[in-house]
């Protein structure tokens, strides 16, 4: 199995995502180069990851998705996640980043 780049993964995404749309990307001050893939071991399916940023440029948080490693399509391994690698609530990740 290679490791897929990012245009590998948006190029089999039904028409309907907007996950890699250069809309949604310029709203988080993401680009196709912004994003890294990894193997995660723990959900068995490979990872992207890129930063997010606000309007005025600070880096507030990550946005990280899975991907089925033969078919690269979106998988939500959350609802088999575990208490302690479960994903913050949006209100805890708000307070962290300072914002209200």
């Amino acid at each position: 199995m290679r490791k897929p780049n990012v245009y590998d993964i948006k190029r089999v995404q039904p028409e309907d995502s907007y996950y890699f749309e250069r809309k949604t990307l310029k709203a988080f001050g993401q680009t196709m180069a912004s994003f890294t893939i990894r193997w995660d071991k723990l959900h068995q399916a490979w990872a992207t990851y890129a930063p997010i940023f606000d309007p005025e440029g600070q880096r507030v948080g990550e946005s990280v998705a899975y991907w089925h490693p033969q078919t690269l399509q979106r998988v939500y391994p959350a609802a088999a996640a575990t208490a302690s690698d479960r994903v913050p609530a949006r209100q805890e990740i708000v307070r962290a980043n300072g914002w209200r």
